[in-house]
């Protein structure tokens, strides 16, 4: 553990060991919706929204992640590995034949996250820009203001709603679908 700056809010602790990290989220005493709280000490310009996984304390969260992890069953998970595995592979081969230097950041670390996300959400491709555009400022630790991140926000959520509607009227094989069907079932 050691005690660290946070770019808003002041000081928090950083816990990088794999057992303590455990240790810390199974402690009561510590609760995830603080992040929801307007004066949170926190990596990003605006707190956590109110029913976010990652704001979530038990029992709720146990029961969104028991639906959550219903969603990936099997066959998307190894769909999702066979695309994940040829999108890397068609970027690296981009980069060596473009020659040195590579930005792996660039290339890999900050598309490819987005690309995962919007090809498991079923995001049609003629939308994915504007998806992007919106998880690239939501994300952002410190490259935009307060209310750029929050109009991304805004925007990001209004995309999702809409883009569940369509599914809800007219489902796939998509994440979207598959959570959905898993909601309403009440898994």
């Amino acid at each position: 553990m050691s005690r660290v700056t946070m770019p808003y809010g002041g000081e928090a602790w950083l816990i990088t060991g794999y057992h303590e990290i455990k240790e810390f989220l199974a402690d009561p005493r510590f609760s995830s919706r603080w992040a929801t709280e307007p004066d949170t000490v926190r990596v990003t310009p605006l707190p956590l929204s109110p029913g976010n996984l990652l704001s979530m304390d038990p029992p709720d969260h146990g029961k969104m992640r028991k639906i959550v992890a219903h969603a990936f069953r099997p066959r998307i998970v190894s769909d999702l590995t066979d695309r994940m595995r040829e999108l890397v592979t068609t970027e690296l081969d981009a980069m060596e034949e473009a020659g040195p230097p590579g930005d792996l950041v660039q290339r890999l670390a900050i598309p490819l996250p987005v690309r995962m996300i919007v090809e498991l959400f079923g995001v049609p491709y003629e939308e994915r820009a504007e998806f992007r555009r919106y998880s690239d400022v939501f994300v952002a630790t410190s490259a935009h203001t307060r209310e750029e991140v929050n109009d991304a926000r805004d925007g990001l959520e209004q995309f999702l709603r809409k883009l569940i509607s369509i599914r809800r009227a007219s489902p796939s094989d998509d994440l979207i679908s598959v959570l959905i069907e898993a909601l309403d079932a009440g898994r």
